[in-house]
């Protein structure tokens, strides 16, 4: 005999069906709803991203949905890139230390505990010293 847990699990299973669900945007748009309701007068405009998400998740235009999840990416690529490069770095900061070029801007990543060493820029070449 059934739960009432899994009744409502399958259930819940059936009305999915044929809907678009979840993805990157749903969750940057429900992330974004539950912080602008925190703010006293954002609240309004927190509850209709709400809706928003909500809507995304059980639409049954699923390619509208893939589009407009697509163009979301390709907008917040760049952010994505370097948020994921800044945590990186931040892992890594025990066993590295990054030194960036002064004149390309070139992010070098160099052994910490090695003294003072000569580098050359891998990009545009310039020579230098740094400590590591």
């Amino acid at each position: 005999m059934k739960t009432w847990l899994q009744k409502l699990e399958n259930t819940f299973r059936r009305m999915m069906e044929g809907r678009y669900g979840s993805d990157q945007m749903g969750f940057a748009l429900l992330a974004a709803s539950l912080v602008l309701s925190l703010f006293p007068y954002t609240g309004l405009l927190g509850m209709a991203g709400l809706g928003w998400s909500v809507f995304r998740m059980m639409s049954r235009n699923i390619a509208r949905r893939q589009a407009e999840n697509r163009l979301f990416l390709e907008k917040t690529e760049p952010v994505r890139i370097r948020t994921g490069q800044w945590i990186a770095r931040m892992r890594n900061r025990k066993e590295y230390k990054y030194h960036r070029c002064t004149k390309c801007h070139t992010l070098i990543r160099l052994k910490r505990g090695q003294g003072e060493r000569h580098l050359k820029c891998p990009r545009c070449g310039k020579e230098y010293t740094c400590r590591t």
